[in-house]
């Protein structure tokens, strides 16, 4: 598949996110380089901002306690 028109949404010294005229989502991360469809990118970024907020809760409740709701 050849990606002829990529548009820059995000670029800073470590993360790059583009927007091709195929419709995917290019992420690069350092040398780690991902191609999303728009469905897997949404999902991706849930379970981004998922992890962010348990490991948030965890980080303030202290390891071995219960949160409710959190496995």
């Amino acid at each position: 598949m050849e990606h002829s028109s990529m548009r820059t949404l995000v670029k800073t010294d470590n993360i790059w996110i583009q927007r091709c005229d195929c419709g995917l989502f290019h992420v690069h991360v350092g040398a780690l380089s991902l191609r999303f469809e728009e469905e897997a990118f949404e999902l991706f970024l849930s379970s981004l901002g998922e992890a962010m907020s348990r490991d948030h809760i965890w980080r303030n409740v202290g390891v071995g306690k219960t949160v409710a709701g959190i496995a």
